[in-house]
């Protein structure tokens, strides 16, 4: 087998596997849609619970999704969540190919604890055009991390 027909197969079954991740992908948007209609459904059966403080103050908390508790997983470390296509495609047009830039930007990230103290830090790192199709599904990824 010679070099490049060896890049080749290399790129077909990236070319595989990423159609594989689009297709859990859908299912994962499909299952979300769906605990969002059961989520409804039981919400308007449940009333808030209360919580007593050691003070007597009573305190109501409120529902989280099940939903949102998957985002929050998917999205945690923001290298994991990313497919091979849009790491490629970052660290071309946002990180000018430099992957250490992109991994010490990443991981920054993930250290943050809100979405204004990400693009806060984006901001004053870099000049991205926020109109850029790559930083705007960069900045839909932190979205989905903090919502």
């Amino acid at each position: 087998m010679t070099f490049k027909s060896e890049i080749e197969s290399c790129i077909e079954q990236i070319k595989e596997l990423e159609n594989i991740l689009q297709t859990v992908y859908k299912g994962l948007d499909a299952l979300k849609q769906r605990l969002r209609e059961i989520e409804a459904s039981q919400l308007s059966e449940q009333p808030a619970v209360p919580m007593v403080k050691e003070t007597g103050e009573k305190v109501f908390f409120s529902h989280v999704s099940l939903e949102d508790k998957i985002i929050k997983t998917m999205y945690a470390d923001l290298k994991k969540s990313m497919s091979l296509n849009d790491r490629f495609r970052f660290q071309k047009d946002l990180f000018e190919n430099n992957a250490d830039l992109m991994n010490k930007t990443l991981d920054d990230l993930n250290n943050m604890s809100s979405l204004q103290e990400t693009l806060d830090y984006l901001n004053s790192h870099f000049t991205w055009d926020w109109k850029n199709e790559s930083v705007k599904v960069l900045k839909g990824m932190l979205e989905k991390r903090f919502t």
